[in-house]
């Protein structure tokens, strides 16, 4: 691993209701999820970390850099979810048809969810499918499904946008140039869908607005630029992570 061999200590969590870790039947908050990994962290004796997230993964991190500004020495948002408020062109959802919506969820409509991340959709990217086709043959589906619903409704109803002025950590914006990623696309009308989801556009209004961040566009890909272009990415990273501002 590219951070390892630049080292690095890596630690990746595995939240609760997310991976392998339990999905209990909560309301899901991002303050929450924060603090569990704080826990962690002081489990493992660990002061101060820099923390690298991606799309959902960036909302979570942007609550634990404003708990935990004293633990967070460098932030990474790679392509985040929560540059902007949802909740303002998505109209609210109920559980039960979101529900019925996952449970509905085919091999086939989940490897098109997946092509909306990868401009460039390379075979190699099958192994995403796979894995959620995995799960959803297992028994912990169901718990999977309705932990999906609950996480949903955190997106929806917890913005993080209004705290990046607040972030006073050097923070590094890597944004795939490509990705128009629209949380809840299918419940939005079409007038707000040609707004949304504009993330080289989103991301050059949070650089601006985050007091001490640094923008790095990638060209030609999407949502997830260290699964395309791996090389670029942790480039930009170790290079911030290594740099003293």
């Amino acid at each position: 691993m590219a951070l390892t061999d630049a080292g690095y200590r890596v630690i990746a969590p595995d939240q609760i209701g997310f991976g392998k870790s339990s999905k209990p039947d909560v309301q899901y908050h991002f303050d929450d999820l924060a603090a569990n990994t704080q826990a962690l962290l002081t489990s493992l004796k660990i002061k101060h970390v820099s923390v690298i997230a991606n799309s959902m993964g960036g909302m979570v991190a942007v609550r634990f850099a404003r708990l935990y500004p004293q633990v967070v020495r460098k932030l990474v948002l790679e392509n985040p979810l929560g540059l902007e408020d949802y909740s303002k062109d998505i109209p609210p959802q109920q559980n039960e048809n979101l529900l019925n919506l996952e449970m509905a969820q085919t091999e086939t409509s989940y490897r098109k969810f997946l092509q909306s991340y990868f401009p460039n959709w390379q075979p190699a990217y099958e192994q995403f499918v796979e894995v959620y086709v995995r799960v959803q043959k297992g028994p912990d589906y169901p718990a999977y499904a309705r932990t999906s619903v609950l996480t949903y409704q955190m997106i929806a109803e917890k913005p993080v946008v209004n705290d990046l002025p607040q972030l006073k950590m050097p923070v590094l914006l890597v944004i795939g140039q490509k990705d128009r990623t629209v949380f809840g696309r299918r419940f939005a009308p079409p007038e707000a869908v040609q707004s949304l989801g504009n993330f080289p556009e989103l991301g050059r209004k949070a650089a601006k607005i985050i007091p001490n961040a640094r923008l790095v566009p990638v060209d030609n890909v999407g949502h997830v630029p260290h699964v395309e272009l791996p090389d670029v990415f942790n480039k930009a990273v170790i290079e911030f992570l290594n740099s003293k501002s």
